[in-house]
């Protein structure tokens, strides 16, 4: 989905703007939240997936009182997921350096 970055979020499903979706649910391997830094350098570490379920619902696009299971809907997505945080540059270095974290996780 997409944010508008404004607090009174409205989501808008992928779908609606000609992108496939899937109905089914999918496995989450890695999870990745990473800060824009002008200039700044690739720095991860690793964290719980408890670390990983709270930055992915502090970031979600979903209103609390109307989704009430989401908390749960994001623990099971994410039960197994090898989960990071960190600072990162511009994105074309990140893009690089996140499939090689990701390619590493999966060996």
């Amino acid at each position: 989905m997409l944010r508008n970055g404004s607090p009174e979020q409205t989501p808008t499903p992928a779908s609606e703007f000609g992108a496939s979706t899937g109905a089914a649910r999918a496995r989450v391997r890695w999870a990745v939240a990473l800060r824009y830094a002008a200039g700044g350098t690739w720095t991860v570490r690793p964290v719980p997936q408890s670390e990983g379920v709270l930055l992915l619902l502090r970031h979600t696009p979903h209103v609390w009182a109307e989704s009430p299971r989401l908390v749960g809907v994001v623990e099971q997505a994410m039960a197994g997921a090898a989960c990071w945080v960190g600072e990162r540059g511009e994105v074309e270095a990140a893009a690089e350096a996140i499939l090689a974290l990701v390619g590493k996780a999966a060996d």
